[in-house]
């Protein structure tokens, strides 16, 4: 997947990845474990009660 620098710098996705020190491939990956946590966690509350929290306040990726 080709992403153009100059459309994501103008976004914000540069800066914010500066911020928390990642790669957009690390964001990205991080991101999506997260969100198919909740998307599960929605469904079946008893699951992962605290998975997505509990990664975005670690500060490793």
């Amino acid at each position: 997947m080709v992403i153009d620098f100059f459309v994501l710098k103008k976004i914000g996705t540069i800066k914010h990845l500066k911020e928390n020190n990642t790669t957009y491939k690390a964001h990205w990956c991080r991101a999506m474990s997260m969100s198919i946590a909740l998307f599960i966690h929605a469904w079946i509350p008893s699951l992962f009660p605290t998975y997505a929290s509990d990664k975005m306040n670690q500060n490793t990726n």
